[in-house]
């Protein structure tokens, strides 16, 4: 999704994912609030790094724990089943360049001195 600051983007993720657990509830046979927690949320600005290759590794590491997760059975009430994970990255355009532009140019539309380092979060419901 594009848009400007303010246009319900986020909103309309938080929808999109509790529509799905609404799915998941109803498929499984089990309430809403029984079901864990499948969401990881990357903002790009928790992953880029002005250190050659800690982006590409941090970016690595996080698909890596998606897929584990999605591999990993989950026991709900009593019952073992595998259920999907939802895997929401903001700010792309912070990491990959715009159509159209001089690639080289592209490289250096940004300041490292504003990047920082940090984890990402596995998101709950709200």
């Amino acid at each position: 999704m594009a848009g400007v600051s303010g246009s319900g983007k986020t909103l309309t993720i938080q929808a999109i994912c509790n529509g799905a657990y609404q799915i998941m509830s109803k498929v499984c046979g089990v309430e809403f609030d029984s079901l864990p927690p499948r969401i990881f949320r990357l903002r790009m600005s928790e992953v880029l790094s002005c250190y050659l290759g800690e982006s590409d590794k941090n970016l690595a590491r996080f698909f890596r724990e998606v897929e584990q997760m999605a591999k990993e059975p989950v026991v709900v009430e009593g019952r073992e089943m595998q259920l999907p994970v939802i895997a929401i990255i903001e700010e792309v355009d912070g990491l990959a360049r715009r159509r159209g532009e001089d690639s080289i140019n592209a490289i250096y539309d940004s300041d490292p001195h504003d990047w920082h380092c940090s984890g990402w979060t596995r998101c709950v419901r709200s």
